[in-house]
């Protein structure tokens, strides 16, 4: 009985906010507690539930506005990996990356607590929303049932396909064919609108360039097509358009990464279907060369004019003048969010939480960094701006503030290398091409998104993608350890040519 409830509830929970978003009712009275519902619903079933159901229910969780409900539910999460011994090292130069970036912030937060000041709950609020996600993409190895990639692909199309409703609503009632922040989906946050449909565009595109011979068919490229038209239209509506062009140029960097990698790949006719798409899109451009140099002009003007230039800038040259250019200041004492949920003093803020009261003041360094950068009028003059160009918030800010140069090395490589295996199990393992495509996808976009936002403390953002990192992580370990056997002794290239579609795979039950 509890086992049927789990498997549908995530589709319920995300249904339920989706009905919502659709009346506009979400930040309403029944908005907020069917939140809280979905918040309980969430942690309870990441607690309980079998693991593949609880992954679905968390990411269902994490279509709804709440940022403090899905942190909840991201450390449920991570607890419930600890309990079942699934976080794991291995000797591989990932691994070694990742623990070299723990060892350099727990080398900042020692040199802040004997050289700055004593804040030991800023360290602790920085693990919860900047470690859980990066302990979660890079340790989590649990076992999970053959069929749950194909499950969770399936999953992500149908929450895909639900923003459409929701958008096309908001278009109609904003009464203007015209991309804008009102095209905010389920989340209110026209961002992941847009990334959500770019993630999805750019899994199709590469799979085209690289993979063509894997889409049997004309089914499948009817299908595939559906699902294009469906994310061209998510993205078309997102006013901010940097999420999107770094998936795409993500997508880029992925099919080198797919040729490098081999397996079932053509490095010839790969070479020629991408060089045909450059040479698409630098016509595209020509065409439309107006417009593309209005928004560089655009997005220049915001930078010259831009908060977030200044953070840089001290953050970058002046810190040296300050505290320790090298070591940094301590987790959650510079730019992340940890630090600025304990600023309300210096950063504005519409409204002042108990986290706020209990961490506040704000912390030296992010009263230094910070002082005249986020106020009211600052923050009423962004809407007549690029808001990721000009805000005062930066993950690599943070990071480079925070922990210091090395830490920030280490964290570059080690998103370059989780994308490199994603990049590789997408090659190897028909089941979770898409899935590990996806992440792929993530991982490398992550490197030029974490420059204009704090992304690495976003739950939104960093939930799905450890769950998309986590389920193509755990095929490729079942199938090296032999646990999915493949019908008539196939190879995993020949297997991917055989069975995998444009965004849906085949159950290996189903084989």
């Amino acid at each position: 009985m509890m086992d049927r409830f789990w498997r549908r509830a995530p589709f319920w929970l995300a249904i339920g906010i989706a009905g919502l978003a659709l009346f506009d009712m979400q930040f309403g009275v029944a908005g907020r507690a069917l939140t809280i519902v979905a918040v309980v619903i969430g942690v309870v079933g990441v607690l309980t539930a079998g693991l593949a159901d609880a992954l679905l229910v968390g990411l269902a969780v994490a279509l709804f506005p709440s940022d403090a409900g899905l942190l909840g539910v991201m450390l449920a999460l991570l607890y419930r990996m600890a309990r079942s011994e699934s976080l794991k090292l291995d000797g591989s130069l990932r691994s070694m990356l990742l623990v070299g970036f723990f060892v350099s912030a727990a080398g900042s937060a020692l040199f802040g607590l004997l050289a700055i000041e004593a804040r030991p709950l800023q360290w602790f609020v920085w693990m919860a929303t900047l470690g859980c996600p990066v302990l979660l993409l890079g340790t989590a190895r649990p076992r999970l049932p053959d069929q749950f990639a194909p499950r969770l692909s399936r999953f992500v199309v149908f929450v895909l396909w639900l923003q459409v409703p929701v958008c096309m609503a908001q278009l109609v009632r904003h009464g203007a064919l015209e991309p804008g922040d009102w095209f905010s989906g389920t989340w209110g946050n026209s961002n992941l609108v847009g990334l959500w449909g770019a993630v999805t565009l750019s899994v199709l595109a590469v799979r085209a360039l690289a993979m063509p011979n894997a889409s049997k068919g004309v089914s499948s490229w009817i299908v595939g097509g559906g699902h294009a038209v469906a994310a061209t239209f998510l993205v078309w509506g997102a006013s901010a358009k940097i999420y999107s062009t770094t998936v795409f140029g993500a997508a880029g960097l992925a099919i080198v990464m797919l040729v490098i990698a081999g397996g079932a790949i053509s490095r010839v006719g790969t070479g020629l279907r991408a060089g045909a798409a450059i040479l698409l899109l630098l016509l595209m451009g020509v065409s439309a060369e107006s417009w593309v140099r209005d928004n560089f002009a655009g997005l220049v003007s915001n930078w010259e004019d831009s908060e977030k230039r200044t953070l840089l800038s001290r953050i970058t040259f002046d810190i040296a003048d300050r505290y320790n250019s090298i070591l940094g200041v301590g987790p959650g004492m510079l730019g992340s969010r940890a630090a600025s949920a304990a600023s309300a003093d210096v950063l504005f803020k519409e409204e002042e939480g108990a986290l706020q009261r209990l961490l506040g003041p704000a912390p030296k360094p992010e009263r230094w960094a910070m002082q005249g950068l986020w106020d009211a009028e600052v923050a009423q003059a962004i809407a007549d701006r690029s808001a990721l160009v000009s805000m005062p918030f930066s993950g690599w800010g943070a990071l480079r503030g925070e922990l210091g140069w090395p830490a920030v090395v280490l964290l570059v490589f080690y998103l370059l290398a989780l994308g490199w295996q994603m990049s590789a199990i997408a090659t190897r393992h028909a089941g979770a091409c898409n899935i590990a495509l996806a992440a792929a996808l993530g991982c490398v976009g992550l490197l030029v998104i974490l420059f204009f936002d704090n992304v690495l403390e976003h739950p939104h953002i960093m939930l799905p993608l450890a769950i998309l990192v986590i389920t193509a992580r755990a095929v490729a370990d079942q199938r090296h350890e032999g646990r999915i056997v493949l019908a008539g002794g196939r190879t995993a290239a020949e297997d991917l040519a055989a069975h995998s579609g444009p965004i849906s795979t085949v159950s290996p039950g189903r084989r």
